[in-house]
Order: structure tokens, then sequence, then C-alpha cells
């Protein structure tokens, strides 16, 4: 009878053991974390759909490892693992439109509660992401008929402040792109036009004021005005050894001559 009290004791004492690794532990940033992680199959993803049919929506769980599908005719087929780095899922409609959507992991065992929502109205798609755990992530993107970013782009960190903000145009930036930090204060913005970089970018320091701020518009004007220069010169001599050739005499060298050049032949 004592035995089996003790072995009926050891039995409670490991399933609360496992209970605990199971619900208290699994995004905790700790050995036990960790612990838990090997154990079990704590990432869980939720899809959730307004204005598409969930049958038409199939998952895939790309990493620098390879990937899987975890979700498809909008049912779960497979857990999603544990990968550091890009964390990666590639939504797919049944009208061949893909999003992408994703979080960063910095290790090989924080768990995560994943929740994809997509949403389609008038205006095209819009798909909510949610990462919550130790490598949290939130955003919210817009999307155009053919899968490209079309519209308001915003993260966010876990406190709820804005993260990043930008608006997109067929899958380019467009506009002004803002960086905030964690309390709310602008970090940096740059400007943007048809995806490419152009005008001013401004950083500023931790409290807030002005630490560097470069004119990106100017300076690749004068970049192109320089190699415009450059060509045209070489067009310039180009001209003149085919005029020379053609008049079968010796083709053009340039001399200097104090602080002129000057064209001659030999």
């Amino acid at each position: 009878m004592k035995a089996r009290r003790i072995l009926i004791t050891q039995a409670t004492l490991v399933l609360l053991g496992l209970l605990l690794l199971k619900f208290v532990f699994r995004n905790s940033d700790s050995f036990l974390g960790r612990v838990s992680s090997y154990i079990f199959s704590n990432n869980n993803v939720e899809l959730v759909c307004s204005g598409v049919d969930p049958k038409s929506v199939d998952v895939i769980w790309n990493t620098e490892e390879g990937q899987s599908k975890i979700i498809e005719s909008g049912n779960k087929i497979a857990s999603v693992g544990y990968e550091y780095g890009p964390n990666r899922f590639l939504i797919s409609l049944s009208d061949s439109i893909t999003f992408k959507v994703g979080n960063w992991k910095t290790n090989r065992w924080n768990s995560h509660d994943y929740r994809i929502e997509i949403i389609k109205d008038d205006n095209g798609y819009k798909v909510n992401f949610l990462a919550n755990g130790v490598n949290f992530d939130r955003t919210e993107l817009h999307y155009n008929s053919s899968g490209e970013y079309d519209g308001a782009y915003r993260s966010y960190f876990e406190n709820g402040n804005l993260s990043v903000q930008a608006t997109y145009a067929d899958g380019r930036p467009n506009g002004t792109k803002t960086f905030y930090s964690e309390n709310g204060k602008i970090r940096a913005t740059n400007e943007y036009l048809n995806g490419e970089a152009n005008g001013v970018f401004i950083n500023y320091g931790p409290d807030g004021k002005l630490n560097s701020k470069r004119n990106i518009g100017m300076e690749k004007k004068s970049t192109i005005h320089s190699d415009q220069r450059h060509l045209a010169a070489h067009w310039h001599h180009a001209l003149f050894t085919y005029i020379y050739l053609k008049e079968k005499r010796a083709a053009p060298v340039r001399k200097t001559l104090g602080a002129s050049n000057q064209w001659h032949t030999k």
C-alpha cells in the first residue's frame, strides 16, 4: 500500500511538472522554456477569414532550412517547428494570389501564438499578422488583386506603439516611410518615389533631436549629371575619331598645351 501511494505521488508530480512546462513555461525565455519546446509542439497557428472562403486558403511555413505546408484548404494539417532566423508564412488563395508575412526568431526554442487574418473588401485585401511571444511581431498589410503591397503598411511594438509606417503602390514604397522607437518617438524618416530612395533621409537621436540629414534625391541627381558629363566626353572623342578615320587621316589625340586642351593630328 505504501509503495502504491509513493507511485501515485510520483506520477502526480510528473504530471504537474509536465502541465507547468506546457502551459506556464511555453513562452518563457528560460531553460524551462527550452525544455518545454523540446517536449511539446507549442507553436499555434490560427487562421481567420473575412470575405474570403477559408477553404480557398493554403499556408506554407518557410524558413532557411526548408518549407512545409501547415494549412490546407483552411484546415491545419501540421505544426510550426522551431527555426532560427526568418520564419515566413506564404499564404495562397485558390485564385493564385500569394501573400507573405512572418517574423524573425532569435533562437530555436521560443514558441509563438500566430494569428493570420485575411480580409477582402472592394479595395483589395488586408492581412493582419500577429506573432505573440518573445519575438513579437504585429503587422498590417494591404494588397491589391495581384498580391502586391498596395496601400498602408504598419508594424507595431508589443506595447501597441507604431514601429514602422509606410505607403505602398503596386508593390513599391511610395512617399514617406517612418520608423519609430518603442517610446513612440520618431527614429527616422525616409522618402521614396516609385520604390526608389528619393528626397530627404532624416535620423533622430534617442531624445528625439535631429541627428543627421541627407538629401538622397540631390545626391542621385548629382551622380546622374556627373555620369552624363563623362558620357558626353566619351562620345565627343568617339565622334572626332570616327570623322578622322573616315577621311583616312590619323585618329585625333589629346595634347595638353599649358592650361588648355587642344585636338590635333600627328
